[in-house]
């Protein structure tokens, strides 16, 4: 009987866990539909995040406060070790929330190479 208890209890943590990631993932995609603004992010390291996932940081500025941000790599992209320090110190497009900026996305394949529109953003 207790073990079944316990099965019950561990199978409702998970569900919830599960569900709480679900719900987390559709509600940042449905924040950035609605208020998404394009703006500049830096790509700062990639490393491992919970779970032992490969995960990159980045970085980026919006009404003058910097924010940090992760993805996981295999998720969104698919890199190896030499790839990976190819993106180090680089700035691509991100779409944030103007509404809730640390809600963000990077699009590594939208590298942004005007320094201008780099220095604008708050980066030196």
């Amino acid at each position: 009987m207790k073990k079944s208890k316990e099965k019950i209890v561990i199978g409702v943590i998970a569900f919830s866990i599960i569900f709480y990631m679900i719900f987390t993932h559709f509600t940042n995609i449905d924040e950035l539909d609605k208020y998404g603004v394009i703006s500049v992010g830096k790509m700062i390291e990639f490393g491992y995040c919970n779970g032992g996932a490969n995960c990159g940081k980045y970085e980026y500025y919006y009404d003058n406060k910097r924010y940090t941000s992760t993805f996981r790599s295999e998720r969104n992209y698919s890199f190896d070790k030499k790839e990976k320090k190819e993106y180090i110190n680089r700035y691509f497009e991100i779409l944030l929330s103007k509404q809730n900026p640390e809600i963000s996305e990077i699009y590594l394949n939208k590298e942004i190479n005007n320094l201008e529109r780099i220095r604008k953003i708050g980066f030196d």
